[in-house]
């Protein structure tokens, strides 16, 4: 993204739409990233490419089983 990275973008998204799960999809796996995502972004899930497709969806449903029971209390 020319104007910010993803870390950035879901940071600045987080005051408007605070309960999302949030995930990066990324070709890159610098470890300092990664601990960026996950402390300032509250990332869910660092993903990286190539991902496997069945790994993804177990990634997805996990994403799922966690936010929705949380929004039921």
């Amino acid at each position: 993204m020319p104007e910010m990275t993803g870390i950035q973008f879901l940071e600045k998204v987080i005051p408007t739409y605070p309960d999302t799960i949030r995930m990066i999809l990324t070709g890159f796996s610098d470890i300092e990233v990664i601990i960026g995502a996950i402390n300032t972004g509250r990332v869910f899930r660092y993903i990286t490419k190539p991902w496997d497709a069945n790994e993804l969806r177990m990634t997805i449903d996990n994403a799922c089983q966690f936010y929705f029971p949380q929004k039921e209390e």
